[in-house]
């Protein structure tokens, strides 16, 4: 059971250490395109 959750967790893990560089590549283009808009 433990070992269960532990690998639930480090599945969660891994999935936020690949969804927040695509995040933050999300938020550099926004705000990038937003700074341009407003040139």
């Amino acid at each position: 059971m433990y070992y269960i959750i532990n690998l639930h967790h480090i599945h969660y893990m891994l999935n936020d250490l690949f969804l927040l560089p695509m995040l933050i590549n999300w938020s550099f283009c926004e705000s990038t395109s937003i700074s341009s808009k407003v040139n």
